[in-house]
């Protein structure tokens, strides 16, 4: 079960590495630096799905597809609420609202992609 769920993380750790950085509100972080490790990433990613492939079961693959659902769905979608739960006072600023449509117009395309 392990490794098909670290197959799973890695086989799409280059989507949810990338894709976000990738829109235009995220500025200042895509220097030469973060974009040779994404590129190294996904390369990774690749050799390490490829290693893991003999050693799973497709059984196991198929059941075993719904935590790595739940998983992303948390760590992608979860943070804006976790942040004003922990801070009210940030439900009465506006720019709260347009920061959260961002935050979502970047992840819930990444989330798609990251689970297809």
């Amino acid at each position: 079960l392990s490794v098909c769920l670290g197959g799973y993380i890695e086989a799409s750790s280059y989507m949810w590495g990338y894709a976000p950085l990738s829109f235009p509100q995220v500025t200042g972080y895509m220097n030469n630096v973060m974009l040779f490790h994404w590129m190294e990433e996904s390369e990774h990613s690749m050799l390490t799905v490829q290693a893991f492939r003999e050693k799973q079961n497709v059984l196991v693959n198929f059941f075993a597809y719904p935590i790595p659902v739940i998983y992303f769905a948390v760590a992608f979608f979860l943070p804006p609420v976790v942040r004003v739960l922990v801070e009210p006072w940030r439900l009465v600023r506006p720019k709260t609202y347009l920061d959260a449509f961002f935050y979502y117009m970047a992840f819930v395309p990444t989330y798609v992609g990251v689970i297809s």
